[in-house]
């Protein structure tokens, strides 16, 4: 995607969407990247990455499977070669991909949570 200084703000919900070779999203540490162009030349090949689109690919980037090492861990120059590709970044995460808790926007749906011009106690039984 091309430099224009815009920066988008999506939700998991959004990435999850583009989950195909016409749309390859993946998120990596709270960035997202449109990897599209990038399948076929992906020296693993573009399988490797199908099963992945539309998803964090965080840990997979660092070699980790299922909260253990064992994967393959990627270069700093597959990280810069990644970058070309970023899209923006996923609503109430920070750049290291943790969850901000004290923010007022689901990171999945991207909807309000609160609306502070309203009575509080009516929106209680929505925080879950």
């Amino acid at each position: 995607m091309a430099d224009t200084g815009e920066e988008y703000v999506l939700t998991k919900k959004t990435v999850a969407f583009h989950n195909d070779d016409r749309s390859a999203w993946v998120i990596v540490d709270g960035e997202v990247y449109d990897v599209t162009l990038f399948m076929e030349q992906h020296p693993g090949g573009a399988e490797v990455l199908k099963e992945h689109l539309g998803k964090d690919v965080s840990d997979l980037m660092r070699g980790m499977v299922d909260g253990t090492e064992g994967g393959h861990g990627h270069s700093a120059y597959a990280y810069k070669l990644l970058s070309k590709y970023h899209v923006g970044s996923i609503a109430g995460v920070d750049k290291y991909g943790n969850e901000i808790l004290d923010g007022n926007i689901d990171p999945v749906t991207g909807e309000q949570i609160m609306d502070w011009g309203k009575p509080i106690l009516p929106q209680v039984g929505r925080l879950g």
